[in-house]
């Protein structure tokens, strides 16, 4: 099901510059989190003035154009128009309207969720949203194709405005913005690289070993900038800056775990002395245990439904907690104008009651499995609301850990 959400529009103009390779300036957007509203007026505007360049410097390749990053969530991409203009008019559209019921990012439905980071190059490592999206509910971060070629943005000013319009023509879902950078080439060598790792440190001692989780999708922040790096699925994070101080630290974490590695301060002081090429380490963030829970999250999406129509949703899962989930399973309250046809996980059917077995989910773990269900073949049903609720347990409450607990562990089965 979608939901109907109260919509916010907000016009932004700022850049600030990083130098992340010898060969391209970044200029990165930053700012709070924006709702994007629905229809084509007047979408979701960002801008990003550049105003370093020659007045007389032009796009004379598309390789000129390194790359084109945004932060988002949204529901369904294929509500979404996602286009770039340059300073003189022309525009590339990025994404057009096609995907279905793939996610960006993982969209909570009633607030913001957490944003990925997606971009477009000459070089992408994925095709388009559209063609990614055949074998996948929630598209990754990483490289993508652009619908329109970059080679349209020749004859470009490289000085002026450049806008990212993002258009959702459909009312009924949510998504929100939290950012965008452009890549220009350019000759300058500016920039210093900030790398390390966060993971969930589950023998507390500040070692990433084995039995160790990364800590997947978080952001590290350095200031003043703002600047981000977000993890990697093996926790890794990169952050380019230029010359100056700064100050490194994680994300807000949630009530499962804490920080313990940096403490006193609970940052990193970088100082960069100059515009060349500098590397700094190992600045690892570890996180432990704070309260004892599984913090199970679910959700369930699937294709436009019409009547008669045989529809697949997808149940996709995952153990934000700190402690491994036993014999976890999902309870599905079916719309009742659906009938049951089918999954993988099904255990049983109580009226309009379903049970989906999962079996135990470990920490950080996340999965997905699909129900086959059959809309009404009534017509008088044609444009009504329907509505499946999914609910994962166990569900149990959080327990702080026992100062006297010394990290062991038993497991028992039979």
């Amino acid at each position: 099901m979608k939901a109907i959400h109260k919509l916010l529009f907000l016009f932004f103009i700022t850049y600030s510059l990083v130098c992340n390779s010898q060969n391209s300036k970044s200029y990165n957007m930053s700012i709070d989190t924006l709702q994007i509203p629905d229809g084509f007026d007047p979408g979701l505007i960002s801008t990003i003035i550049i105003e370093d360049y020659e007045s007389s410097d032009i796009i004379n390749s598309e390789y000129d154009i390194s790359g084109i990053c945004i932060n988002m969530e949204h529901e369904y991409i294929g509500d979404l128009v996602i286009a770039l203009e340059c300073p003189n008019g022309q525009s590339v559209t990025l994404h057009q309207q096609s995907g279905g019921t793939t996610n960006l990012g993982e969209p909570v439905g009633t607030g913001p969720g957490i944003g990925y980071t997606y971009c477009w190059t000459n070089e992408p490592e994925y095709g388009t949203f559209q063609y990614e999206s055949e074998t996948t509910m929630t598209l990754p971060s990483g490289s993508y194709t652009t619908i329109e070629p970059l080679s349209d943005f020749i004859g470009c000013p490289m000085n002026g405005p450049w806008t990212i319009h993002i258009y959702d023509l459909w009312s009924d879902d949510n998504g929100y913005f939290f950012g965008w950078s452009l890549d220009l080439l350019s000759s300058a060598n500016c920039f210093s690289e900030i790398t390390g790792r966060v993971y969930k440190d589950l023998n507390n001692n500040n070692v990433y070993d084995t039995g160790d989780i990364p800590h997947i999708n978080q952001a590290i922040i350095a200031s003043p900038g703002p600047y981000y790096g977000i993890t990697n699925t093996e926790g890794l994070y990169t952050i380019n800056l230029p010359e100056g101080n700064f100050l490194i630290e994680q994300n807000e974490l949630s009530d499962s775990w804490q920080q313990s590695h940096p403490l006193s301060p609970t940052y990193y002081n970088i100082s960069i002395p100059d515009q060349e090429e500098h590397i700094y380490e190992n600045k690892d963030f570890v996180n432990t245990v704070n309260t004892f829970c599984t913090d199970l999250e679910i959700d369930i999406s699937s294709s436009e439904i019409g009547i008669c129509d045989y529809s697949i949703f997808m149940v996709t899962y995952f153990n934000n907690g700190s402690e491994l989930a036993q014999n976890a399973y999902v309870e599905l309250k079916k719309d009742e104008n659906f009938t049951f046809i089918s999954s993988p996980n099904f255990v049983s059917q109580d009226g309009n009651i379903l049970i989906f077995e999962i079996g135990d989910i470990e920490i950080g773990e996340s999965g997905q499995f699909y129900i086959q269900m059959q809309y009404s073949c009534n017509p008088d049903l044609a444009g009504a609301t329907s509505c499946n609720t999914a609910t994962i347990y166990p569900n149990n409450l959080c327990i702080e850990p026992n100062i006297d607990w010394d990290n062991s562990s038993i497991s028992v089965s039979g």
